[in-house]
């Protein structure tokens, strides 16, 4: 059929092997192996913009506690997201916000306080809201690395009186049990955190009227019981607004709205880390809305790449 290439797609440690070997001239690379590659220099290191994560989604269908603005706003309290980091992340993450676009999106409202951890505050909230005795939860999570989130979070809730029971799934039996409403809380990860910031809409509307094509992480308001008026009305508002600078001050106020009625928890947004081969080519660019390299330079080598719909990815 003519000449075609190959695409490999090594494991993470293989990767890693291959492009120290200069196998490869990209690869990406655990925390652990940065500072050999950052000591050698014929590569360069760079971070990506933190724009996937995690956050935990409440059922409010299933759990009628959940609908108290204060039982959601102690579990917040009750989570500490310095630790996740530290403990899942290598430090390599930065903390969710509380509006739900995250700090490296272009349309972050930098404005917004998040919640502190505090044990304390979060056993007052319970008072203020009713809630007497011990609560207990089911958090439903993927396996790996959800699995010791889970566990992180399972310690750090029981401070606050608050019992987590952590069952984890294979993804696919874990989607199709949030899918079906099957959950009271659950662990999603999301990887498209810096798209247009109308996804808060299609996440976050109790309106409808859109799917998610299936996906666990796709939708909330209109799903799992989420419903806020307020929040309707401006997400409709910056949809059909076309003058963009406007656009962006109603996605701050939305950004505001979702920080005070806690739908969801982000925990964090992952940072990965790039090598390459400086002397091979040194025009890599991360996209505004991906946290992979790209790059789209006509001076590539038509040798040494390979043509993906007009980028050429060495």
């Amino acid at each position: 059929y003519g000449d075609h290439r190959d695409l490999h797609y090594p494991l993470r440690r293989q990767r890693q092997m291959c492009i120290r070997d200069r196998d490869i001239d990209l690869a990406r690379i655990s925390p652990d192996v940065i500072p050999v590659f950052e000591e050698n220099p014929a590569f360069a290191v760079v971070p990506s913009p933190a724009l996937s994560g995690y956050l935990i989604s409440f059922n409010f269908d299933r759990v009628e506690l959940f609908k108290n603005r204060e039982v959601r706003l102690a579990i917040a309290h009750a989570i500490n997201k310095t630790e996740l980091i530290e403990k899942i992340a290598r430090g390599k993450a930065k903390p969710g916000s509380p509006g739900i676009l995250p700090v490296d999106h272009q349309w972050y409202n930098p404005h917004l306080t998040d919640y502190s951890y505090d044990p304390e505050k979060s056993k007052s909230l319970l008072q203020e809201a009713g809630v007497t005795g011990p609560l207990s939860f089911e958090l439903l999570v993927g396996e790996s690395i959800e699995a010791r989130i889970g566990e992180v979070l399972k310690e750090q809730l029981a401070e606050a009186g608050i019992e987590l029971t952590v069952v984890s799934l294979d993804t696919s039996s874990r989607d199709s049990r949030v899918n079906e409403g099957r959950y009271e809380l659950t662990l999603l990860a999301m990887g498209s955190w810096g798209l247009d910031a109308d996804w808060l809409r299609i996440r976050y509307s109790s309106t409808g009227g859109e799917t998610g094509g299936g996906s666990a992480s796709a939708l909330l308001g209109a799903e799992q019981g989420y419903a806020n008026a307020e929040l309707d009305l401006l997400l409709e508002e910056q949809k059909l607004q076309t003058d963009q600078g406007k656009r962006k001050q109603i996605i701050f106020e939305v950004q505001e709205l979702l920080a005070r009625d806690v739908p969801e928890i982000p925990l964090f947004n992952t940072i990965y880390y790039f090598a390459f081969r400086p002397e091979k080519y040194d025009g890599w660019t991360f996209m505004f809305d991906h946290p992979c390299l790209l790059y789209t330079s006509d001076a590539a080598d038509e040798e040494d790449s390979v043509d993906l719909g007009g980028r050429r990815i060495i």
